[in-house]
């Protein structure tokens, strides 16, 4: 539940992934039409936003359901090239993502390669690395930044909050049924909520620099905050030398 929290959260923030889950309990109240001309008004203007966006850096911070995860992406053209993720997955572990290769340094006692990195696949013989690999999807997530944009237009409802010194705030309700991408979709649902409550800030070129997702688990409440800066900084994200990474 930990990890797949969190990298739920790195999923709405960086878009799409490999999971599924249950629909929830509850269903999303019908969309108006101001909310649906909102919406897509929101989503043309983050689309706008990172359409030349080069790189960025995330924070998350989802507390006692996963801790803090830090991150680094590059784009090209609106899609990821590269990212390298450090996440909680009983300890750290961090996730480098080259094209379509994962390679992974596991927490201590969970490599006994004798090599530092592993690849990440679903026919590993380590049992930990096979269970990560079902998640990897998730942290692909970051490669699809329309993949966003598009689930804010299919807002439920959304509301304009106005400005504040962090950004222009919206607060708006997802329903992952109603999200095009199968895997945003599933991720979304893994969170247990439909509608799911997002608050969304955007800075004046339209690009996110804070999401903040709530999510209920029995009679609490756990906010799960992704803060992302940097934008277009200089990034080099690179795979580990061949010598150092166990097949």
């Amino acid at each position: 539940m930990r990890l797949r929290s969190v990298l739920a959260a790195t999923v709405l923030l960086m878009a799409g992934c490999t999971s599924s889950g249950g629909t929830g309990a509850s269903s999303a109240p019908p969309t108006s039409s101001a909310s649906s001309k909102l919406a897509a008004t929101v989503a043309d203007t983050m689309r706008k936003g990172m359409a030349t966006l080069s790189s960025a850096h995330l924070v998350i911070d989802a507390g006692g359901l996963g801790g803090k995860s830090v991150g680094d992406v590059k784009y090209s053209n609106g899609q990821a090239t590269a990212s390298r993720l450090t996440i909680n997955a009983g300890g750290p572990a961090t996730l480098v993502t080259i094209g379509d290769t994962t390679y992974g340094k596991l927490p201590p006692g969970r490599n006994t390669t004798g090599k530092p990195w592993v690849i990440v696949s679903a026919d590993s013989n380590n049992e930990f690395v096979r269970a990560l690999s079902s998640q990897v999807g998730l942290t692909k997530a970051a490669t699809s930044l329309p993949a966003i944009a598009d689930a804010v237009a299919t807002a439920s409802t959304i509301t304009d909050k106005g400005t504040t010194a962090q950004g222009h705030s919206y607060a708006l309700q997802l329903d992952p049924n109603k999200i095009a991408d199968p895997n945003l979709g599933g991720a979304l649902r893994d969170l247990g909520e439909n509608p799911v409550p997002v608050t969304l800030l955007l800075d004046k070129s339209g690009r996110p620099t804070q999401i903040k997702i709530l999510v209920n688990l029995g009679s609490s409440s756990f906010p799960i905050l992704i803060d992302v800066s940097r934008f277009n900084a200089p990034v080099t994200i690179t795979a580990p030398p061949a010598d150092q990474v166990a097949k």
